[in-house]
């Protein structure tokens, strides 16, 4: 996965754990394959037929840039479990146009894994897989190249800046974890991280972030100071009347912008625990009951460290402390669940869950009214097609 965390996923056996019903990318368990790629920008980017729902074929994960400008990486599991396509496509009018930008191969014994991020409107990286590839660009998405990355079957990978990214091996213990300073031309193995990793985060070269779910008490999370060389342990407190009496399902990580970060401590039976952190885990401040309460973990958008937005309910709520207390901005009945992403404080995407699929929708008025716009829908093309881009080996 890349972004500034990135959730473990591991593939041995152990017992299952609760996972929210909005999580956007899911990791298949498959043995690497050959892949085919294609560069659609050798030429001229190819316009895609805009819709307004994705189909149940099809799986999105988007990046949102600017208030107009977004890629998405797309998914189809059409033909399972035999072989998949992935496409990865551009907006620049705020997705009432598509162009796609790269389309690729991959090898299915499962559902498929993918992510996309953007350091800034020039430099991005992909993930898809299986088999695991990643492809990044410095050029908006005008070109493409694959990046070689250590053998291994099962990872996920983090970018903090256009150069610097890690890598974490998921599938055995224990974890191998790997940096770049190079934006994936070369990688150095670090010490391995903790074994009970969950979520791995960086903000920049040198501070780092791990949510653990070991089998002691009580929930933890650990930092690292050095880029990931090192990690210090810091335990999270006890909410009021205490953790429940249940098996520990995981601790997951996510960086506030500019400072802090929010912890969720999630148990087996679904309940979570939300908590924030702005003295690099020396102290934990409990986050109290949301509203509603559904989907909070995911559901949460972070227009700065403090000013939050919550879409639930059919109503937007907003905080100004971190969570600590939330106000009602707008009631009205929202189609559907939406997951917004805030540029800011006026402007927001969101994805929006609907029976049918998968939706987009955008906000210029600080949420008070929503306008459905279109997603991207590349057409399934036969295979083989030529490469077009060089894969060098990894070594």
């Amino acid at each position: 996965m890349l972004d500034e965390t990135v959730r473990i996923e591991r593939h041995w056996t152990r017992v299952p754990r609760a996972v929210a019903m909005i999580a956007l990318a899911v990791t298949a368990i498959v043995a690497a394959s050959v892949a085919y790629l294609h560069s659609d920008l050798a030429s001229a980017p190819r316009p895609v037929q805009p819709a307004a729902l994705t189909n149940i074929n099809q799986q999105i994960s988007y990046d949102f840039v600017t208030t107009s400008l977004a890629w998405a990486v797309v998914v189809s599991t059409k033909h399972l479990p035999t072989t998949g396509q992935f496409w990865v496509l551009r907006t620049d009018d705020g997705a009432r146009h598509w162009q796609r930008q790269l389309s690729g191969r991959t090898a299915y014994g499962a559902l498929a894994s993918l992510t996309i991020k953007f350091l800034d409107r020039t430099h991005g990286f992909v993930a898809v897989g299986p088999p695991n590839q990643i492809f990044r660009t410095v050029d908006g998405g005008a070109h493409w190249e694959v990046v070689v990355h250590p053998d291994a079957a099962f990872f996920q990978v983090t970018f903090a800046d256009a150069r610097h990214g890690w890598l974490v091996t998921t599938q055995t213990l224990p974890l191998n974890l790997y940096a770049t300073t190079d934006a994936g031309t070369t990688w150095h193995q670090l010490p391995d991280p903790p074994v009970d990793t969950d979520s791995v985060g960086f903000r920049n070269p040198a501070e780092g972030w791990i949510g653990a779910s070991g089998p002691e008490a009580p929930p933890h999370t650990y930092t690292s100071a050095d880029g990931g060389r090192t990690w210090q342990r810091h335990d999270i407190s006890q909410p009021p009347g205490g953790f429940p009496a249940e098996t520990l399902g995981g601790v997951y990580i996510e960086l506030l912008p500019g400072a802090g970060v929010q912890a969720f401590v999630q148990f087996q039976n679904g309940s979570q625990y939300g908590f924030t952190s702005f003295d690099g885990g020396d102290s934990w401040k409990y986050i109290p009951a949301r509203p509603h309460a559904n989907g909070y973990r995911g559901a949460v958008s972070y227009q700065d460290a403090l000013h939050w937005w919550l879409l639930d309910g059919g109503s937007l709520y907003k905080s100004a402390d971190a969570g600590q207390t939330w106000t009602q901005v707008v009631t009205q009945v929202l189609d559907g669940q939406y997951l917004p992403v805030v540029i800011d404080s006026k402007h927001a995407w969101a994805e929006v869950f609907l029976e049918q699929g998968w939706g987009l929708a955008v906000t210029a008025d600080g949420g008070m009214r929503w306008k459905r716009v279109s997603v991207p829908l590349p057409d399934w093309e036969p295979w083989p097609i030529a490469s077009s881009v060089a894969r060098p080996q990894a070594t």
